[in-house]
């Protein structure tokens, strides 16, 4: 795979998408789609564009090597991972901040009265 219409096929299985979906979501036909996937009809800039933002990835990745269009893909889900977890732990002490805030006050409260 290394033409635009094949990357869109491909990002729409990854997706787990039908090609009525995908075609919905664009505003074109399911034929159209079809055509754009077995790179019958060209794809102008701003179908490039809609397809990026739709599949979450940067125009270019439609114009590079295959090879280096996976990478990317797998790199950009490794971050995204990695940011679940980040987001996960950064809960985790926002939680352990107010209960130690909390806490704090009480000791404080409890310090006043004396």
């Amino acid at each position: 795979m290394g033409l635009i219409g094949q990357k869109v096929k491909k990002l729409r299985f990854q997706a787990k998408k039908t090609q009525r979906e995908i075609a919905e979501l664009l505003g074109i036909s399911i034929p159209a789609l079809s055509k754009i996937e077995a790179d019958i009809t060209d794809v102008n800039t701003y179908r490039v564009m809609q397809f990026a933002t739709l599949f979450e990835v940067h125009p270019s990745w439609f114009f590079i090597d295959e090879r280096e269009a996976d990478a990317q893909l797998s790199e950009r889900r490794e971050l995204e991972s990695e940011l679940v977890k980040l987001q996960k732990t950064l809960a985790e002490l926002q939680d352990k901040l107010i209960r130690s805030m909390e806490e704090n006050n009480e000791l404080m409260r409890t310090f006043m009265r004396f």
